[in-house]
């Protein structure tokens, strides 16, 4: 199978996501709804497909926190200078809906992970 061809689900069937902001740093919880599908956006969701998805609002280095405990990715992310709450321009100040649009992300399924979802009721 290519990569082209590799089947995909996106994120949010995979899991739900909080958003928060102190200063210019932007904190983003990804938790798994399973914890068997936590692997699998361990695997997917590095710092650098993170920092792609949100490059919009994300400019500086973006870290990655694993707590496999709670199915969880805890993203800590820089943001301009200028893109804070009492100093952006945008819309929506506090970065709360960053974790909608990196729930967006297609994911790509491995064999163990599509067969997990097919016998999903």
């Amino acid at each position: 199978m290519t990569a082209a061809t590799v089947p995909t689900v996106i994120l949010r069937l995979l899991a739900h996501a909080r958003t928060g902001d102190k200063g210019r740093t932007l904190t983003v919880a990804v938790v798994a709804r399973h914890a068997a599908d936590y692997p699998a956006l361990r695997d997917h969701l590095t710092p650098a497909v993170v920092r792609e998805r949100l490059k919009g609002r994300v400019t500086g280095a973006v870290r990655r926190y694993e707590m496999p405990s709670t199915a969880t990715l805890l993203f800590l992310c820089e943001r301009d200078p200028t893109d804070t709450v009492t100093t952006s321009l945008h819309r929506d100040r506090h970065g709360k809906t960053l974790s909608g649009d990196l729930l967006d992300l297609p994911v790509p399924l491995t064999q163990t992970d599509r067969n997990q979802h097919s016998e999903a009721p």
